[in-house]
């Protein structure tokens, strides 16, 4: 199953939407707060992910792939690196 992460603030209507579609969905979700300026501390490069991807508001929704163990994730690496 594709689990997501939403990055947002509280005080977003959108977010809220968000999280409430993904409850009655009965998705597998992460919620991030993002602070008024996000920053590095975050232990994420979240102004830099927003920056590539174009995104200017919240919220930021994310799909996550679990690509298996540790084989999978070699051979994953390998295809990237080759």
């Amino acid at each position: 199953m594709t689990e997501y992460i939403i990055f947002g603030r509280s005080t977003c209507p959108w977010t809220q939407k968000a999280i409430e579609l993904a409850d009655e969905l009965k998705y597998i979700f992460t919620y991030v707060e993002v602070p008024s300026v996000p920053s590095e501390s975050m232990g994420i490069p979240f102004k830099d992910i927003a920056k590539e991807k174009n995104l200017k508001t919240v919220p930021c929704i994310f799909e996550v792939t679990c690509i298996g163990g540790f084989t999978e994730f070699e051979k994953n690496v390998d295809k990237k690196i080759t």
